[in-house]
């Protein structure tokens, strides 16, 4: 009898320990910035890109930091600075590239941005953007306006995020946030397995 309660016990633990896990890698996906904010740790990283200077092919990868954060940003023909006066996107120098951030540090557990699709010309185009997690997340916005915001939050490092656009439109991004979340849930793990324990100390002392 002691050797089955204690599968049965063990096996509540393992459980448990296994659902927490995979609750605490989900990512949370928003299309608000506020709300995404709300969810990210002071410290965080806002990069307007308004320091590049506008209509410029730069050369990639652009490397960018602050605080405790930094990244750095890929395209594949190099990248090209678009936007309204005092307002600066970054985008590619060639329709249908993806542009790849990387993030360095091991510490980004959120990320968001204004991610959307222009034309030749700098205008805002028609068409589907995707970005990719390093975790596999996916999300597209068909037709994104300028404002079109997307927010990842995850419990697991995002090394890596990539947007890319419909074929023949150029990506662009602005406002671009990186920083940590504010409620890691992998430390519920730990207290669901305590419990397990004492669950199974008391069931031995009871025998």
């Amino acid at each position: 009898m002691l050797q089955r309660h204690l599968g049965l016990v063990t096996g509540i633990v393992v459980s448990s320990l296994t659902a927490t896990m995979a609750h605490a890698q989900a990512t949370t996906i928003f299309n608000n910035e506020s709300a995404f904010l709300s969810q990210v740790q002071a410290g965080s990283y806002l990069e307007t890109f308004n320091s590049l200077p506008q209509y410029t092919l730069l050369p990639s990868p652009l490397s960018f930091s602050s605080g405790d954060f930094s990244y750095t940003a890929s395209a594949v023909d190099d990248f090209y600075s678009i936007g309204p006066v005092g307002d600066t996107w970054l985008s590619t120098n060639f329709g249908g590239e993806p542009i790849v951030f990387d993030f360095t540090g091991g510490n980004v557990t959120a990320a968001g941005g204004f991610f959307f699709l222009t034309d030749l010309s700098g205008n805002l185009a028609t068409g589907t953007v995707t970005v990719n997690l390093s975790d596999g997340t996916s999300q597209s916005i068909s037709n994104p306006e300028i404002d079109s915001f997307l927010g990842f939050i995850t419990n697991s490092s995002i090394t890596s995020l990539i947007v890319t656009p419909s074929t023949g439109s150029f990506s662009t991004v602005n406002d671009f946030t990186i920083g940590a979340a504010t409620t890691p849930e992998s430390s519920l793990i730990f207290p669901l397995l305590g419990l397990g324990l004492v669950g199974l100390g008391l069931r031995l002392k009871e025998k």
